[in-house]
């Protein structure tokens, strides 16, 4: 079965140990008592569990909050629904109009969702205000808020409903509540430039309401880049100005990570015979390079799902651990993986003792080209694992030649260096009319059987 790479729910589903940062979050929202608007970001790469540490981290704000009605109302904005210009910034405020206006809500708090509905009405002939140079968005701000307000009257409504006395009738009325309001934004580093200067357009300037927390979850290298546009160095200075609490997420811990793939790779792998499994090469091989392709729960999903896809299909015929290495480079280094598929006398076989120095400079050369391609693993590292994986390599860069009598011990081992086996690693499927290693195993188990070898 597939595991889709879902963010989990709660505490007791965490498996990285990420818990007890979330709740030091939930704590942190909590104990903000301040009336004035606070944005909290949550920075870190893609995969590294933000949507998990803020669902644990709302849990435990909804666990300790002790009464029913001190407890925060959370609206969790998707802005992915919304690709449209201007879509985005009219959803947002109508989504919290709806939610402020439910039946069970207070007086005062269903008020404010009929308002918003208006203010959001106010807020639809915006358009896209661009990011401010640090030090003049007021005025910015407060020229493009004269725009919808001239906009306001024209189609017939009163000076005293204009944009500027409709914030300021909602900061009056969202101030009195004891509630907080708070506002969930994720995965704001998938958006586009332009949607993601209007989330913070909306936060800074147009959302910030009394009693309101944001809470926003993304990679904060490519938000600064999105926020510089054409300002030069000053979107992180603007991210600074906006972000009141930052917050890193800490590395994951390699030993948590390490402990997941070995358990999702034992129910895997576990129905291998023992003797066709090498320790020791599986050793040689995770730790040279393998190892180097898992930084977070995501990529071990992905890596998982990919074997559990592949695997079966050729288990049995080929080196496990042959299989598990080079689908670490599929998933990870997929133009690395092309280049060993499309370059196969270069990586299978024996080393060659005919050409030689300049054989060996231009089969190096070929080989560099290919795994110059892996940006993401250090090329010393890179090539030792390639040169356990493929032995005929270690002559190419001036090792030791591996000759044509071990070729007979690769094909028995079903190694991907076997020129007679490395085809089945990429196909998937054995040659036509080849006999499988499974059926080869089964008419052998019967030669001491008469019988059960003439029925075969």
């Amino acid at each position: 079965m597939f595991k889709p790479d879902q963010p989990i729910e709660r505490v007791k589903d965490d498996l990285l140990g990420t818990g007890p940062f979330a709740r030091a979050l939930g704590e942190a929202v909590l104990k903000y008592t301040s009336k004035e608007s606070m944005v909290i970001a949550l920075y870190g790469p893609w995969g590294s569990g933000k949507t998990s540490i803020v669902n644990m981290a709302l849990e435990h704000i909804g666990n300790i909050s002790k009464e029913e009605t001190d407890k925060p109302i959370i609206m969790r904005f998707n802005p992915w629904n919304f690709s449209e210009q201007n879509q985005l910034i009219l959803q947002f405020f109508g989504q919290l109009s709806n939610l402020l206006n439910r039946p069970d809500w207070a007086g005062d708090f269903k008020k404010a969702g009929k308002r918003l509905k208006l203010y959001a009405d106010c807020l639809r002939p915006l358009a896209i205000i661009p990011i401010p140079v640090v030090g003049q968005a007021a005025a910015t701000i407060a020229s493009s808020l004269d725009k919808i307000g001239d906009t306001y009257q024209k189609v017939g409504k009163s000076k005293s409903e204009d944009l500027a006395s409709l914030k300021n009738e909602l900061a009056n009325i969202l101030r009195k509540q004891h509630r907080k309001i708070i506002v969930v934004i994720d995965d704001i580093d998938r958006l586009n430039l332009v949607e993601i200067r209007q989330i913070f357009q909306l936060v800074k300037c147009l959302g910030d309401f009394p009693n309101t927390v944001y809470l926003l979850a993304f990679d904060k290298g490519v938000v600064t880049g999105a926020l510089k546009g054409e300002q030069g160095d000053l979107g992180e200075k603007y991210l600074e100005k906006v972000v009141q609490v930052p917050f890193e997420i800490p590395l994951a811990d390699r030993q948590e990570i390490e402990r997941l793939l070995f358990s999702q790779l034992d129910q895997l792998i576990g129905d291998i015979p023992e003797e066709r499994w090498e320790q020791v090469y599986w050793g040689n091989i995770y730790h040279s390079g393998l190892k180097y392709f898992f930084n977070s729960i995501r990529d071990v999903t992905r890596y998982i799902n990919s074997l559990r896809l592949s695997f079966e299909m050729v288990k049995g015929e080929v080196n496990a651990i042959d299989f598990l290495a080079i689908t670490g480079l599929q998933v990870f280094l997929p133009d690395i993986y092309a280049g060993i598929r499309d370059n196969k006398d270069i990586f299978a076989g024996a080393s060659r003792d005919r050409g030689g120095q300049t054989q060996r400079d231009e089969e190096r050369k070929r080989c560099d080209d290919i795994l110059n391609k892996g940006t993401t693993v250090e090329q010393d590292q890179l090539r030792d694992f390639m040169k356990r994986l493929f032995p005929r390599l270690e002559a190419v860069y001036g090792g030791a030649n591996y000759g044509s009598n071990w070729l007979d011990n690769w094909r028995k081992a079903g190694r991907i260096c076997s020129p007679d086996i490395f085809d089945t690693f990429f196909r998937l499927s054995l040659p036509k009319n080849e006999i499988s290693q499974k059926e080869i195993l089964r008419i052998l188990s019967t030669a001491k059987d008469e019988m059960a070898f003439i029925a075969l």
